[in-house]
């Protein structure tokens, strides 16, 4: 019996701080928190973004480029321009036939509305501002209350719009010239030691001679750069700059990461102080066990309960302490002797109230079982 409740406070009082910290850490608030906030966002980042940029760059492979020759192909082109707010002349073509025609010259944009005209629409808009209000002092400081009042202000916008200046076919003008297409060819060395062909393309707009002239000179013939290529599509587009990743969907998922390895971390904490405090435990309880086995540790028994050392239990002759051991034998048990009364002479000074002489003793009796009752 004693060595069941021993067993049992030994086990509430290793459990009882590492089974607090496990509350914290299965509190319904935080598990909420991770699995209804931090986790589908962490996850949605990790599978939506970062790793699609990841498993870009790491089949993005490093190589080099050599230009085997860099041109111009000219061709021509139109654009529209000049155009203004008068009706165009008789028997002119339109502006899309003669864009498509590439001819040069007066053409019919068709309608256009040159002018608009709108109206001022004003209208009353009620809102709330804040004063300060019931304002009093109190305990050496001023106080005030915060209070709400309705006010009205006017807020115009423009209305009724419509258009006072039209023509019925715009005049403009095609501008006829020289475009560019830019291109320069590349030899790509690849993962397994082969070349291949690659193109690189570009565009100059009409009459833009400083741009075909900034190409030739950007791309020399026999000029090395280091240059990437798709391991998945390798007969695809050739990148001079590696991509990179959404910076943006790192510092949100690096944020929502954070508390979940933190909880995880805790509880990993949590988890070997248990395991060490019951090991302890166990350990603890099979010494106990080996030292009552062997006899050197007496299990305790309810009478020892009785008898502890109190200053009542002394006096009333209960508190009986272990004889320490000795090496002499106990002496032999003496025989009952019963107690005796005899008379004697009373003192000198006897007197008062005493009792008389040759009468007995007043009785006095000292028991003291159990704890003293204060």
């Amino acid at each position: 019996m004693g060595k069941g409740k021993a067993k049992g406070g030994a086990l509430g009082m290793g459990r009882g701080g590492d089974n607090d910290a496990l509350d914290c850490v299965f509190h319904p608030v935080v598990l909420a928190c991770l699995v209804c906030v931090c986790v589908p966002i962490v996850l949605g980042l990790s599978i939506g973004i970062t790793r699609k940029d990841a498993i870009k760059i790491h089949n993005q492979v490093k190589t080099k480029c050599t230009t085997n020759a860099t041109y111009a192909i000219p061709y021509p082109c139109c654009d529209l321009v000049d155009c203004s707010c008068t009706e165009c002349g008789a028997n002119q073509p339109t502006c899309s036939n003669a864009l498509q025609a590439l001819t040069a010259g007066p053409c019919c944009g068709g309608y256009k509305c040159c002018n608009t005209v709108c109206d001022t629409c004003c209208r009353e808009e009620s809102y709330y501002e804040s004063y300060r209000c019931n304002c009093h002092s109190s305990s050496g400081s001023y106080r005030c209350s915060t209070c709400y009042r309705t006010r009205y202000r006017t807020v115009c916008n423009q209305c009724n719009c419509r258009c006072v200046q039209s023509v019925v076919d715009q005049a403009c003008r095609v501008a006829c010239g020289t475009c560019n297409n830019l291109f320069s060819e590349l030899l790509v060395s690849y993962e397994d030691g082969t070349l291949g062909p690659r193109l690189y393309t570009g565009r100059c707009a009409r009459d833009q001679t400083a741009c075909v002239t900034n190409w030739l000179n950007s791309h020399p013939v026999g000029s090395v750069r280091t240059c990437y290529y798709d391991r998945r599509n390798a007969g695809g587009t050739v990148l001079f700059s590696r991509s990179g990743y959404n910076v943006a969907a790192i510092v949100f998922w690096v944020l929502f990461l954070i508390p979940i390895v933190v909880w995880f971390l805790v509880l990993c904490l949590v988890g070997v102080c248990y395991v060490r405090d019951e090991c302890s435990r166990r350990a603890s309880e099979k010494h106990v066990d080996n030292s009552i086995a062997m006899g050197s540790v007496p299990e305790p028994t309810p009478a020892a309960h009785l008898a502890a050392d109190t200053p009542f239990n002394r006096t009333a002759g209960l508190y009986d302490p272990a004889p320490a051991p000795s090496s002499q034998p106990p002496p032999p048990p003496q025989a009952y002797r019963p107690m005796t009364w005899e008379p004697s002479a009373p003192p000198a000074s006897f007197g008062g109230d005493a009792p008389p002489p040759g009468g007995p003793p007043p009785y006095t009796e000292a028991v003291g079982w159990g704890a003293p009752q204060y």
